[in-house]
C-alpha cells in the first residue's frame, strides 16, 4: 500500500487501504476525507513488515533513506521507533501519542486489556535513551501525570545495543507500624564521624522501642542522620567530642554536614520516613542510603530501599539500572526520594520483565 512522506508524518491517502490499517491494529490518525496519517515510527514499522510502502516524487525511496529522513525530522526518532517496535513485537498495539501528550513526555499509549477500540489507555510509556540525564523531579511530574489520568506509567530506556529495558514508575507511600515516640534524655558525644551515647540505659530504650544504632559493648552509635532526628526530637543533647562543649542544633547541622555534605536531604527524608511509622536503618550493602522495615528488623524483612536524590541534580541510567535489579533480587521494593516542601515524594521504580 503507498504512503508519502509529508513534512514529519506519512500520509496513506488511499481510503480502503486506510481503513484496513486503522481497523487492524489501530495504527495512525484517521483523517477527514478517509486517509491516515502514520507517525514515522509507525510507517518504519510497517516499511519493515512489508505491509506498506513510501512513494515520493522521484520513486518509492529505500529504507535507510526513509529512516535517514525521518531522523532529520525528529531527533528522537530511532529511539521512539525501537521502543514501538519492542511493544508491537510483543503484541502489544501501542498508539502513538499526540503531539500534546508528548509534550507531557508521554510518548505511547497502551490499551486496556480486552479493548476493543484503542480509546481509554491503561499505560502511559515514555521512551529514553540510556544515555539521557535522569531528573527526579521530571519523574515525578510523570508519575503524578499517570496517577492524575488514573493509568500506569512506564519508561522505556533504550540501550547503546538497542536493547529496551522498562521500568514500571508510580507514587508510593510507605507506612510502617513503629511509632517515633520513644521518650529519654540522654547526652551523647559527636566522635568523628558518628555520634555515641554511652548511657546503657538510654541506649537500651532507643535500640530496642525504635531500633535506632548499633549498640557496642553498653553504648549505642547513632549515625548523624539519627542523632540529628533524635537532636530535634529532643531526645538528645549532643557534645563536642573532643571539648565536651554542648552543640546547639545548628552547631550540629554544621559539623554532620562537614562529614556528610548532602545530609540535609537525607535528614528531610529520614524524618518523615519516621513520621511515617517505618524503622529506618543504613541502605549501604544495598547501594542505597536507605532500607526500611515497617516493624522490629529482627522479626522482619525491609521492605523498602530508598535513595534520595535531590530535584535538580541529575542521575545516571546505569545508575538507576543497578539499584533496581539489585532491588528486585532481594525482593524489596526500590524507591526514589526526592525532598520537597512540605513532604517528600517517593517514585517506585520496578522492573517489567
Amino acid at each position: 500500500m503507498p504512503g508519502e512522506l509529508v513534512d514529519d508524518r506519512v500520509v496513506v491517502r488511499e481510503q480502503s487501504e486506510a481503513n484496513r490499517l486503522y481497523n487492524k491494529g489501530w495504527f495512525g490518525r484517521p483523517k477527514s476525507g478517509g486517509s491516515l496519517e502514520l507517525d514515522l515510527v509507525e510507517a518504519a514499522y510497517l516499511l519493515d513488515a512489508g505491509r506498506l510502502r513510501l512513494d515520493g516524487g522521484s520513486g518509492p525511496p529505500e529504507r535507510p533513506r526513509f529512516f535517514t529522513a525521518a531522523a532529520g525530522r525528529d531527533p528522537d526518532f530511532e529511539m521512539r521507533y525501537l521502543v514501538y517496535r519492542e511493544l508491537r513485537e510483543r503484541g502489544v498495539s501501542a498508539q502513538v501519542a499526540s503531539p500534546s501528550q508528548r509534550a507531557k513526555a508521554i510518548d505511547f499509549l497502551l490499551p486496556r486489556p480486552g479493548a476493543t477500540t484503542p480509546k481509554g489507555p491503561s499505560v502511559y510509556v515514555h521512551a529514553r535513551s540510556e544515555r539521557s540525564a535522569l531528573h527526579v523531579d521530571d519523574l515525578v511530574g510523570f508519575a503524578r501525570r499517570c496517577e492524575a489520568d488514573k493509568v500506569a506509567g512506564r519508561i522505556a530506556v533504550v540501550d547503546e545495543e538497542s536493547e529496551v529495558t522498562t521500568y514500571e514508575v508510580r507514587l508510593d507511600e510507605p507506612k510502617g507500624a513503629t511509632p517515633a515516640d520513644t521518650r529519654v534524655d540522654a547526652e551523647a558525644d559527636f566522635v568523628v564521624d558518628r555520634v555515641v551515647l554511652w548511657e546503657p540505659g538510654a541506649a537500651g530504650k532507643l535500640h530496642e522501642r525504635e531500633f535506632f544504632g548499633k549498640p557496642v559493648a553498653g553504648s549505642l552509635h547513632l549515625s548523624l542522620v539519627e542523632a540529628l532526628h533524635l537532636s530535634d526530637r529532643k531526645a538528645l543533647r549532643v557534645r563536642d567530642g573532643a571539648t565536651g562543649k554542648p552543640l546547639s542544633d545548628a552547631a550540629l547541622l554544621r559539623a554532620a554536614k562537614k562529614v556528610e555534605p548532602g545530609i540535609e536531604a537525607r535528614r528531610h527524608v529520614f524524618d518523615d520516613l519516621k513520621v511515617r511509622g517505618l524503622v529506618v536503618k543504613t541502605g549501604y550493602k544495598f547501594g542505597a542510603h536507605f532500607r526500611a522495615y515497617e516493624s522490629s528488623p529482627e522479626s522482619t524483612h525491609a521492605p523498602y530501599l530508598i535513595h534520595v536524590h535531590e530535584g535538580d541534580a541529575a542521575l545516571e541510567w546505569p545508575q538507576v539500572a543497578r539499584a533496581v535489579r539489585l532491588a528486585h533480587g532481594v525482593r524489596k521494593t526500590f524507591l526514589l526520594a526526592s525532598p520537597g516542601a512540605p513532604r517528600p515524594t517517593y517514585v517506585r521504580l520496578a522492573w517489567v520483565k
